[in-house]
């Protein structure tokens, strides 16, 4: 599945095998690019999987950790493809011929073999622990900061008193941070916790968010298409209306739902400089992240996303150093996300939950 018959050839004489006409005991994927791939990685092996009389060992080449990366990512996990059989590129090097046949030798000697679902029946509600520690099927609730009766100013418009602005924008200055992320599990934690009626518009091309609240039925609603959900409303600009780059428009159609809603969180796309407030921006640890944030400035709130490789306090120095502040929150990598398949990574989570409400903290500040 390299799309590439020389590397295809390369890749099997540097194992030492043949490639199969039928099933095989080792399948590698490749997500398409410009050199060759493929255009479905999930709907590949998932046949694969079907016909193969012992689940193979899977391994998923697929590139930068953007939206469609974590959208693969997420549809092979719930494939049964281990972790470890997915292979994303680091520090923003290519992914070389080397790097696929050492990552394909190490799985097919530990023997990852695909763990293929066989029953997926209705899903128990998400239990969560509170500060006694008892447990309860709601999320924890999220207290937020409230000025004294007579400390406290007027509501100013589109900001509610106590809960901070009405329209809260994401961005990130490069792809691949886990803005949508961030942005989908606020949505979440306000409509499940705080009880807001929350939207999240979805600005991005294509757009993604509302694969994390259950891929729902979209229904036509005026100027978007919109799908409510258990854990708050998606809205997206209708097809052939939006081409992802016209701020001005993206305003005026956060504002027309702010009308409507309590809070309107708007995921922008990637790389965007906006001239609103607030910004959330998101980066993650990689070096290209920081480099591009240095150029493009950080907005109202700065959060350093899936921390793993280095210490949080040496990147809060970085940060420091670079941009003359720190993160106002640091978000570990945390690999029990990746459960959730179709629901706010908030729910799963507990950093990622913690995340949104220092962000919300913030805003409401």
């Amino acid at each position: 599945m390299f799309g590439n018959d020389a590397l295809a050839c390369a890749f099997l004489k540097a194992l030492g095998g043949e490639e199969a006409n039928g099933t095989a005991d080792l399948m590698v994927v490749v997500r398409r690019w410009n050199g060759g791939g493929t255009d479905d990685v999930a709907g590949a092996v998932g046949k694969a999987l079907l016909e193969s009389p012992e689940p193979p060992v899977v391994v998923a080449v697929l590139g930068d950790r953007d939206q469609e990366g974590e959208r693969l990512c997420s549809e092979l996990l719930a494939l049964g493809v281990p972790e470890e059989c997915l292979l994303f590129r680091q520090g923003g090097r290519p992914v070389r011929l080397s790097d696929v046949v050492s990552f394909t030798r190490t799985a097919w000697e530990r023997g990852l073999r695909a763990d293929p679902v066989v029953w997926d029946g209705p899903s128990d509600p998400v239990i969560w622990e509170d500060a006694k520690g008892s447990t309860t099927g709601k999320p924890p609730e999220v207290k937020l900061p409230v000025d004294p009766p007579d400390a406290r100013e007027p509501a100013r418009a589109g900001m509610p008193a106590g809960r901070g602005a009405k329209i809260v924008w994401f961005v990130s200055p490069v792809a691949g941070a886990g803005q949508t992320t961030l942005a989908s599990s606020l949505v979440a934690m306000l409509a499940s916790s705080v009880g807001e009626r929350a939207a999240l518009l979805d600005l991005c091309r294509p757009p993604q968010a509302h694969l994390k609240f259950g891929d729902p039925e979209f229904e036509d609603a005026g100027d978007f298409l919109r799908a409510d959900t258990p854990w708050g409303t998606v809205c997206v600009p209708k097809p052939g209306t939006w081409d992802g780059n016209d701020a001005g428009r993206a305003v005026k159609m956060a504002e027309k739902l702010a009308a409507e809603y309590d809070r309107v969180v708007v995921d922008a796309p990637a790389g965007w400089k906006l001239d609103v407030s607030p910004v959330v921006t998101v980066v993650s640890e990689e070096r290209e992240h920081i480099i591009a944030l240095k150029k493009a400035g950080a907005g109202d709130v700065l959060v350093l996303n899936r921390v793993r490789d280095r210490g949080a306090e040496y990147l809060q120095r970085v940060m420091e150093k670079e941009l003359g502040r720190r993160a106002d929150a640091v978000v570990p990598y945390d690999p029990e996300s990746r459960k959730a398949v179709g629901t706010p990574q908030a729910l799963v989570s507990d950093d990622i939950s913690r995340a949104a409400g220092e962000i919300l903290a913030r805003l409401a500040g």
